[in-house]
């Protein structure tokens, strides 16, 4: 088993003076139902990934080192170790509720039957609809389509992650060839689309990259470059804000539910920003930016961070910082303070009376993410992982 995910034994209920307690996991874990019991295990793999939007397929799963693909793959593994649920498989999931029905997918989630049910769990290490989540889908299915990765699939599906990764791959004809699979193989259009972008990218020649595209156009109908699927798209997206908005206005309204608050704020946040194309918050650590939700309790062990709160701004030393006004995040964040204060950030442990430290590296994701609740990976609902906490 991975070093980073902890065996069984060391799964311990949350206590009532914790940050997590809201978690659920409050009593022995062989007390708990089946689905509350793939919820912390997926919150314990979605935090011990470091995330990475277009992972090496030679060592991702070893690394921990990744995306969706990464973490359900993971996370498969670490259920069969664990003897928990029964026939897992790692499917690509296609076409929500909302989407059109020509979407192409690079979506992977994990599916685990147990007593004549069938649960998906999303350990996807990024924010976004559904991710985090597990969900029975016995009778209402997330996704119109899940295809099972099987040898086959997984074989090409590889060809096409090591080309999205490699930036020194710039062979188009040979990544156009690969492409004739897609006739076999449909649900790989999402991946092949992405692997000719990035090779796109990577060219000067201006007619091959009008001839990629052309490609790209025919395999992903609506892309941000193929204008009018594009706002088809944003048209039946916008029907759903109209919902989530109408459900999360009363949530507020009433002060209940924050969970529920905080999923639907961050489904409207990623999926307005996705579809919109708008830019995502970065900043940036040791001469390299990374986005926002790329703060997960990996991220903060691997680089040594650690966080304060204060209700003034007196370290100039810190890595980096921003100022939060916290009045309309009552609930959502793990504290109860609601006026103006400074983030900061730090490359070590410090000494401080600061409203609120850090002591381990679940603790700094949360910290740090508290200005902006809808780009957390890491939240207050879920489990903190023991083995990264100890390792802090």
């Amino acid at each position: 088993m991975n070093l980073l995910l902890p065996n069984q034994n060391e799964l311990k209920p949350v206590k009532n003076n914790s940050l997590f307690y809201d978690c659920g996991f409050n009593e022995d874990f062989n007390k708990l139902s089946f689905k509350t019991k793939l919820q912390v295990l997926c919150d314990i793999v979605r935090q011990s990934i470091y995330p990475c939007g277009k992972p090496n397929p030679d060592n991702d799963l070893t690394t921990m080192t990744g995306n969706c693909y990464t973490s359900s793959f993971i996370l498969m593994d670490y259920l069969k170790q664990l003897g928990l649920g029964k026939n897992h498989r790692c499917v690509l999931a296609r076409k929500r509720s909302f989407d059109l029905d020509e979407v192409t997918t690079i979506h992977v989630v994990l599916l685990v039957d147990y007593n004549g049910h069938t649960y998906q769990v999303d350990s996807s290490p990024f924010p976004g609809y559904k991710y985090g989540s597990v969900d029975d889908i016995t009778f209402n299915k997330i996704y119109d389509e899940y295809v099972l990765i099987d040898e086959n699939i997984n074989s090409l599906l590889n060809k096409f992650r090591k080309i999205i990764c490699d930036e020194s791959y710039v062979n188009v004809e040979e990544c156009i060839k690969l492409c004739e699979v897609l006739t076999d193989y449909p649900i790989l259009k999402g991946y092949a689309a992405l692997a000719l972008k990035c090779v796109k990218r990577r060219i000067k020649n201006e007619n091959c990259k009008t001839k990629i595209q052309s490609i790209i156009n025919n395999i992903k109908p609506y892309n941000s470059l193929n204008g009018d699927m594009a706002n088809a798209v944003r048209e039946r997206l916008n029907l759903e804000y109209g919902v989530w908005y109408s459900e999360l206005n009363d949530l507020i309204s009433s002060k209940s539910n924050y969970k529920r608050q905080l999923e639907l704020l961050t489904w409207i946040n990623q999926e307005n920003r996705w579809y919109n194309k708008s830019k995502v918050p970065q900043y940036n650590i040791n001469g390299q930016n990374y986005r926002l939700s790329s703060f997960t309790p990996r991220f903060m062990l691997d680089n040594h961070l650690f966080c304060i709160i204060n209700d003034k701004n007196n370290n100039n030393d810190c890595v980096l910082s921003y100022t939060c006004d916290y009045s309309d995040k009552t609930g959502i964040i793990p504290f109860d303070y609601t006026g103006s204060a400074h983030v900061e950030l730090f490359d070590r442990k410090v000494k401080t009376d600061a409203l609120y430290t850090s002591s381990n590296c679940v603790e700094s994701s949360l910290y740090f993410l508290s200005g902006f609740p809808y780009e957390m990976v890491m939240n207050k609902f879920m489990y903190p992982n023991p083995r990264l906490i100890k390792k802090s």
